[in-house]
């Protein structure tokens, strides 16, 4: 897989991290309860946004133009299963908005316990550090 390839992916896991944000974004100005776990996933979804932007512009400078990525690369895999990681948390917290009794409820209480919000913010730590490493390897 050509590098174009791979910062395809690389844009289509940062939409998804730019909806997630917005979402989260919107439980610490509606959840009063949600403040401390919510900014610190917030947090961690602007690294990750601030990584994958680096990523993709070294996927698409020039001194990568000539290599290629196996399928079963760490890059490619990790894209993808952070993608699925997004995709889970953009699932759990946009579930507020499936109907108006619903919403209220749900934005009175932020979706996860603390372990919840825990393990997901070390699930992304966990794909920032992959994505920094690949960027550090080659001096971005």
């Amino acid at each position: 897989m050509d590098p174009f390839t791979v910062a395809t992916g690389v844009l289509g896991l940062l939409g998804v991290t730019i909806q997630v944000s917005q979402i989260v974004s919107s439980y610490i100005d509606g959840v009063k309860n949600a403040t401390k776990a919510a900014t610190e996933l917030s947090t961690t979804l602007t690294i990750l946004h601030s990584t994958l932007t680096h990523l993709d512009a070294f996927l698409r400078s020039e001194s990568v133009r000539d290599n290629s990525f196996e399928y079963t690369s760490v890059l490619c895999s990790a894209t993808g299963a952070c993608k699925t990681r997004l995709e889970l948390l953009r699932s759990k917290l946009s579930k507020h908005n499936s109907s108006r009794m619903n919403r209220a409820i749900h934005q009175l209480k932020w979706p996860f316990d603390e372990k919840e919000n825990r393990t997901a913010v070390q699930d992304l730590q966990g794909f920032i550090q992959t994505f920094q490493f690949a960027l550090t390897i080659d001096g971005w």
